[in-house]
């Protein structure tokens, strides 16, 4: 699987040259907002963003910082992002893994709550949420796994704009930013950049996340010819569906 460089971009990047962005790298996640689902904390970017990253082609992920102290308000942030990719739910390129960027400390004590409601939120209208956190936050708020969730983890090392020590975390890592000091083609000033190792995060097809449509994808593709072993096997060995879940959105 190959890795890919992608940014993340807010209003505070400032105006940006999509044009030229898009000849560098092929991969933005955006941020609609912050917090509660009100008009006024959406990103006043976003929908520019959005637009001159769809005219340029690109592959489209989208996130939203959390403030929730409940999950009153973690339901909450989850209308705000839906509300916001509304008009562009039909980009063959936007990503249906929406990123909830959770950094507050006071957050760590109810984190899984509000995780869970986000994502059963997200994915009654078809998305998968993924989970963004430093190294560090992760390790104290989920301190065994936040079991089969695409994961964005931050570590900076020096913070010298260049990768450094990968992130060690309990699950699988999907993406890894590495600085907040990135200097790319089409933005002025310092920008964040991630390593991209999964491919299925800017699929439109979203990713696979039940251990039934997991066998029923590698069965499909010849990788599997024993389906009847692998169920039963399934139902003594704790972490086989996670494996199989694993497999089947990594097979080419």
């Amino acid at each position: 699987m190959a890795e890919r460089p992608v940014v993340d971009i807010s209003y505070h990047n400032g105006t940006i040259d999509f044009k030229k962005l898009a000849k560098v790298i092929d991969s933005v996640i955006i941020r609609c907002g912050y917090g509660d689902n009100y008009s006024k904390q959406d990103d006043t970017k976003f929908n520019e963003h959005m637009q001159l990253a769809i005219a340029n082609g690109m592959n489209i992920g989208v996130y939203i910082y959390s403030y929730a102290k409940d999950t009153r308000q973690a339901a909450s942030e989850a209308n705000h992002i839906i509300r916001l990719i509304e008009p562009f739910k039909d980009y063959t390129r936007l990503s249906k893994v929406l990123w909830y960027d959770v950094e507050e400390p006071y957050q760590i004590p109810y984190v899984y709550k509000l995780f869970d409601t986000f994502k059963n939120n997200v994915s009654d209208y078809g998305y998968t949420a993924g989970l963004y956190m430093s190294e560090s936050f992760y390790n104290e708020a989920f301190k065994i796994g936040a079991g089969d969730v695409p994961l964005w983890i931050a570590k900076y090392g020096t913070n010298n704009g260049k990768s450094q020590i990968k992130p060690v975390v309990k699950g699988a890592i999907s993406l890894w930013q590495y600085t907040s000091k990135g200097k790319i083609h089409g933005i002025d000033g310092n920008v964040d950049v991630s390593i991209c190792y999964d491919d299925t995060i800017f699929s439109n097809k979203g990713r696979i996340t039940d251990f039934e449509s997991a066998m029923n994808l590698l069965v499909e593709k010849g990788a599997i010819a024993t389906p009847e072993y692998w169920y039963n096997a399934a139902k003594v060995v704790k972490y086989l569906p996670d494996l199989i879940i694993n497999m089947a959105n990594t097979i080419e």
